[in-house]
């Protein structure tokens, strides 16, 4: 998903689009051995994968509200 984010942001310039979200799927295959579909499995039941992605700055304990801690 990562990698696919300047290829987003460049289409969402070009195209006018505003993303509000994204869905990271759990995973997609075929059904059938020559099967041209895809299908999209969004986990089994009573899984919750939420995922976070920050941006920010590397802190340190001496300079503790300059940044994000890890933990």
């Amino acid at each position: 998903m990562l990698s696919a984010v300047q290829d987003l942001d460049e289409m969402a310039r070009d195209k006018g689009w505003d993303f509000i979200g994204a869905i990271d799927t759990d995973y997609t295959t075929l059904r059938y051995p020559g099967d041209t579909n895809r299908y999209v499995y969004i986990g089994t039941t009573g899984k919750l994968l939420p995922c976070f992605y920050l941006y920010g700055e590397e802190t340190h304990v001496g300079e503790a509200f300059n940044g994000l801690d890890a933990n």
